[in-house]
């Protein structure tokens, strides 16, 4: 089943990368990615809960948690600028963790 992020390679590679992270160091780029949107597109995050609440029932990993729900139902509505915005945040921000993340799945 093809997601919508799939067709950002960057940015799929790294909201996948956020499953493997501790929660403290999602939380963190969560925050950014936040004010990111809000800095972007003011209305966006208050349109977007209004038009598609927060399904409880739902099984993927970022669902139970509504900040990563926002993040990742948000960015599939948000435009192109906004994006390549948070692509580059997670760029500069990621590298740390993607690496960690690397050691861990070849420990494994």
């Amino acid at each position: 089943m093809a997601r919508w992020y799939d067709r950002h390679d960057k940015l799929g590679e790294y909201l996948d990368l956020m499953a493997e992270l501790s929660p403290e160091q999602r939380d963190e780029l969560v925050k950014g990615i936040m004010a990111i949107i809000k800095r972007e597109s003011p209305d966006f995050l208050s349109d977007l809960v209004l038009q598609f609440p927060l399904d409880l029932f739902r099984r993927r990993w970022y669902d139970k948690d509504p900040y990563l729900w926002l993040v990742f139902n948000g960015l599939e509505y948000a435009d192109d600028a906004v994006v390549e915005k948070v692509v580059g945040y997670l760029e500069e921000n990621a590298s740390a963790v993607k690496g960690e993340c690397d050691l861990k799945r070849s420990a494994r």
